[in-house]
């Protein structure tokens, strides 16, 4: 979907930025809470969560400068002027620099940059450690070397959908099994955090603990307290901080 809105939202960088700005302004005239009832009354947007929050993160790619701006912050759940750490400390985001593949299109540069970071770092890394705790061989057949040079080198526009992977399997699996809307696995990790996980949560988050490890705990409670109030959703920016307190938890005892 990145991909996608990436896309879409490149031509509005053919404007000035004050005007982009005052388009990004008056997407914050309501609350994400207000945007979601407005939405709710939309059937064709009844697929899209947390729409009222999307629409916030739209606002603020709007303010930015160029638009090699724009992917670094869609797959960054904080961002690096507000990164909560009491101090300052350095970041090593050179992967994420598109100078030295400009040739490429900007579908593609998502793409490798993902390639060389979101892959091995993340999927792949979720695959691999749930398979091994359950003694499970596991194997990423898209991922031979052959088949993805291949890949890289057909027409950018066949690598943007999965319309080719389709039309190979429509010769072997009935077409109603593949012709289907994606249906994820997301855990409903916002809505834990408000319920099961709230008690975990809030003893992780304390303001003492924050500052102990070098967190803003200002920044942190203030996020904590508007996603628990439903106000904001904030899951994905409060799960790392969780994860890293519990983590400094275990290795204190």
């Amino acid at each position: 979907n990145r991909y996608n809105w990436a896309r879409k939202i490149k031509f509005l960088f053919n404007f000035p930025l004050f005007f982009r700005k005052i388009i990004g302004k008056s997407m914050r005239g309501l609350t994400p809470k207000q945007w979601e009832l407005i939405f709710d009354h939309l059937p064709i947007f009844n697929n899209y969560p947390f729409i009222g929050d999307k629409i916030y993160k739209l606002s603020d790619i709007f303010s930015l400068k160029k638009f090699s701006n724009v992917y670094p912050y869609l797959i960054s759940q904080w961002q690096e002027n507000d990164i909560p750490l009491k101090e300052n400390s350095l970041f090593d985001n050179s992967f994420l620099s598109t100078e030295k593949i400009s040739f490429l299109n900007v579908n593609e540069q998502m793409q490798l940059i993902d390639m060389n970071s979101y892959l091995p770092d993340d999927i792949l890394t979720k695959v691999d450690r749930a398979s091994m705790a359950y003694g499970l061989e596991v194997r990423v057949p898209y991922l031979d070397k052959e088949l993805v040079k291949f890949v890289w080198s057909i027409n950018s526009k066949n690598k943007e959908s999965k319309r080719l992977l389709k039309n190979i399997l429509y010769k072997h699996v009935p077409k109603k099994l593949v012709s289907r809307p994606k249906m994820g696995f997301s855990v409903p990790l916002g809505n834990w955090l408000k319920g099961p996980l709230k008690e975990w949560a809030n003893d992780l988050i304390k303001k003492r603990k924050l500052d102990n490890n070098n967190i803003d705990s200002n920044k942190i409670i203030k996020k904590w307290n508007e996603h628990i109030s439903g106000k904001r959703n904030w899951q994905y920016q409060l799960w790392p901080i969780l994860v890293y307190q519990s983590w400094k938890e275990t290795i204190n005892l």
